[in-house]
């Protein structure tokens, strides 16, 4: 067993081959704190960070930790999204926290990315109508492969995505999972649009909704089984 800087209790890691996490609490450096979680940068650690995760209902996350927690959903879920050629931080390692009831019921260590923008920052953001349709274009490949490969994202909203480098979008929250369910798919895809636009804000104009909706439509009916999903978006 493990203990980590900053959380009580005892904790099982599983790391990459060359990654060890700081021993020294003056080195998980908060960065970002979440209703459910921080994000830790860990100095001398090759820009790597930390993101320690609260349990969201309770008794449940405390016995579900133990064989499926939120840190090894997304550290599996950002190993499927590469596979679909959607690009995610890479990952270093995960870890539960064997403690019972304890404050935090798993870590998450990843790499650190380059200087990036929030999706949502630039809908709020970027005046240039050209930069802001062709993210939407692009979002809306990138939602289309993930549904119509028959996965589902629990969080999917525009602060878990950002842009990198040349406007290249990357999945920040990795939390997807597959389902051969068409419902289940379908209320999937239902819960996803719904937080878009509880995070937008009226951020997008209704031209702009309107060209998102019509983009993702067309990329769903290229997929073999997406043409039902197709229609939540018509």
């Amino acid at each position: 067993m493990a203990r980590l800087p900053m959380t009580p209790g005892a904790w099982r890691l599983w790391l990459d081959t060359d990654f060890v996490p700081p021993a020294s609490a003056g080195k998980w450096q908060l960065r970002h704190r979440g209703p459910h979680s921080l994000i830790l940068d860990l100095a001398g650690a090759d820009r790597t960070l930390a993101k320690l995760i609260r349990p969201r209902s309770r008794p449940r996350d405390d016995l579900r930790k133990y064989s499926y927690s939120q840190a090894l959903r997304e550290h599996r879920g950002a190993q499927q999204l590469q596979t679909l050629g959607l690009a995610t931080p890479a990952m270093r390692g995960w870890g539960i926290c064997v403690t019972p009831f304890s404050s935090f019921e798993s870590v998450l260590f990843m790499r650190d990315l380059a200087p990036f923008t929030s999706a949502l920052t630039l809908i709020r953001e970027e005046t240039s109508r050209a930069r802001r349709l062709g993210f939407l274009d692009r979002f809306a490949d990138q939602l289309a492969t993930l549904y119509g490969s028959g996965w589902i994202h629990k969080d999917c909203h525009f602060d878990n995505v950002c842009l990198v480098d040349d406007d290249r979008l990357v999945w920040i929250d990795t939390d997807a999972r597959r389902t051969h369910r068409r419902e289940v798919r379908r209320d999937g895809l239902r819960k996803t649009l719904r937080l878009l636009e509880t995070t937008a804000r009226g951020a997008l104009s209704a031209a702009e909704w309107e060209a998102f909706r019509a983009h993702l439509h067309a990329a769903l009916t290229r997929w073999p089984d997406g043409e039902y999903l197709a229609h939540e978006v018509s």
